[in-house]
């Protein structure tokens, strides 16, 4: 007997009254997901309204955990209703006004890790709306809550590709940056910087205006915005100055995530903070002192440690905590936690053998899962930590065979990775920049991320002029076929880009190292 605005309001409320009844959402779910499937948005007095619609994705990422475990994970209704209101939206779209556009954006995103396809569904059609309608922004149509919620959501689903919508979010950040309360900034200074934005102009401006709500600012904001200017590499001498001085008074409110983030930010631009960095020790080593009852994730842990040992803070009295923990939960730690663990650990002369070859045995465990500059930093970092690990080093030196599929060309091509042999019982010393300068012969190991996208890039050129950029550089030099070229690949590593050319047609000469000898000896490919 419900009708649309009915359920709408109920369902709602229960967001509202933060309600864990998961019957009662069930059963009024799955009333609206019928009730979608038959009412297009032509019935505009009886049936779904835009509001109507916006309140129940506003529902939907407003649920409790227990709710939502109970929608989306125990039940496949979560996913149906998301659909069904994804589809709405793009019905009414055009219907939509600025608040029901940012409640219904922001409630997909809370979601989007349950139905992330649909979600983008929504969000996106109320973007093409967005970009329809920039005056909202700069009309003032929008209030602060709103342009905070829309560019939020769309750096929650990634929308990092859409160049014409991040331009009209920088002109709004800018537009409103000093009527934003610290919540909305640090809201929006996330969310531009996980879209990648490289306009200084607007994160300054930002930070500034944070800088100015430092002291109304929590523990979490303080810790979001600075990871967030961290995070793009810019320095802003006000907004740090600010949380030297202010984060002291939040010192109760600081959780592991928040030291984490504020610690890796001072670390990542280079602050010395000494003060800040006495409390964060005091605050870590109260957390840690029970190691059963402590939060920190490995990660953040991680994050920490780096932290001090960038900035050679004083670790007298939390690094025995740190390592007592990190010992509990080594089995945890990915890849990259573990390289920079083995960093910070070297930088800061720690000699627990124990911690060491417990970091040891688990980067030998989950030795597939390094990427290039993990394994290699890895690698080094362990070096100089002085534990001899001889299984550790029987599999980073065991030959491993990787296969890298390239659909365009209908090819396989499979590479044989292991620690160069020549390197053993001579003097002769390899310098890895990514290493800090460790001369090591651990080049051949992995295959550097760059190789693989020249490589795939390749292989969709079926002629050397097949893209406009590269025809126009060479400005008529080349003919238009791989046969009779000559290629160099410098640096070449595993040689994967060299193979793939070489399957074009191309003879291509590969050098690695130096000239003499390397780990991927001068060689000629000739249609391997």
């Amino acid at each position: 007997m419900f009708k649309p605005q009915e359920l709408s309001n109920a369902f709602w409320g229960l967001a509202k009254a933060k309600s864990d009844t998961v019957g009662l959402w069930l059963i009024l779910g799955d009333l609206i997901r019928a009730s979608l499937m038959v009412d297009k948005g032509t019935d505009h007095q009886n049936g779904w309204t835009p509001q109507g619609v916006s309140n129940a994705a506003w529902s939907l990422g407003a649920m409790t955990e227990t709710t939502r475990r109970g929608v989306f994970e125990e039940s496949a209704l979560g996913r149906e209703l998301a659909r069904g209101i994804a589809v709405a939206v793009e019905e009414r779209v055009e219907m939509f006004n600025p608040q029901e556009c940012a409640n219904t954006m922001s409630g997909f995103a809370k979601c989007g890790s349950s139905v992330r396809e649909d979600a983008e569904v929504g969000v996106k059609a109320l973007c093409s709306r967005l970009k329809r309608e920039r005056a909202w922004f700069s009309g003032g149509e929008f209030q602060c809550q709103h342009v905070s919620n829309v560019i939020w959501a769309c750096a929650k689903l990634n929308m990092s590709d859409d160049a014409e919508l991040i331009a009209i979010f920088v002109d709004a950040a800018n537009e409103y940056a000093n009527k934003f309360n610290a919540h909305e900034l640090s809201m929006v200074l996330w969310a531009l910087a996980n879209l990648a934005v490289d306009d200084h102009k607007v994160m300054h401006a930002l930070a500034k205006s944070m800088a100015r709500k430092a002291d109304e600012s929590s523990a979490q904001q303080i810790a979001t915005s600075a990871h967030a200017m961290a995070k793009l590499g810019i320095y802003n001498s006000q907004i740090m100055k600010a949380y030297k001085d202010h984060a002291a008074a939040r010192r109760d409110e600081f959780q592991p995530r928040d030291i984490a983030f504020l610690a890796w930010s001072f670390a990542k631009l280079d602050i010395k903070a000494p003060e800040l960095f006495e409390m964060f020790s005091a605050v870590v080593c109260e957390m840690l002192f029970d190691v059963e009852f402590q939060t920190f994730s490995p990660h953040h842990l991680t994050m920490v440690l780096w932290s001090f040992a960038m900035l050679n803070e004083n670790t007298q009295e939390v690094l025995p905590y740190i390592v007592r923990a990190m010992k509990s939960m080594i089995d945890e730690f990915n890849p990259r936690d573990l390289t920079n663990t083995a960093w910070a650990l070297a930088a800061l002369g720690c000699d627990d053998n124990e911690l060491i070859k417990a970091l040891g045995a688990c980067a030998q465990m989950k030795l597939n899962d390094f990427n290039s500059q993990e394994l290699l930093k890895f690698l080094g970092s362990y070096e100089r930590l002085g534990v001899e690990d001889a299984s550790l080093a029987k599999a980073v030196s065991a030959r491993r065979t990787l296969s890298y599929e390239f659909p365009s060309m209908n090819a396989t091509i499979e590479l044989t990775a292991a620690t160069p042999q020549s390197y053993k019982g001579t003097d002769r010393v390899r310098v890895d920049d990514s290493c800090g300068g460790w001369g090591r012969g651990n080049t051949g190991v992995a295959l550097w991320e760059g190789s693989f996208v020249l490589a795939e890039w390749l292989s969709r050129q079926k002629s050397p002029l097949a893209t406009e950029g590269v025809a126009k550089a060479l400005g008529g030099a080349w003919d238009d076929d791989w046969k009779g070229k000559v290629c160099v690949e410098l640096g070449a590593g595993l040689g994967l880009p060299s193979v793939v050319a070489s399957k074009l047609g191309a003879h291509v000469v590969a050098t690695d190292g130096t000239f003499r000898a390397s780990s991927f000896d001068l060689f000629v490919l000739r249609h391997c």
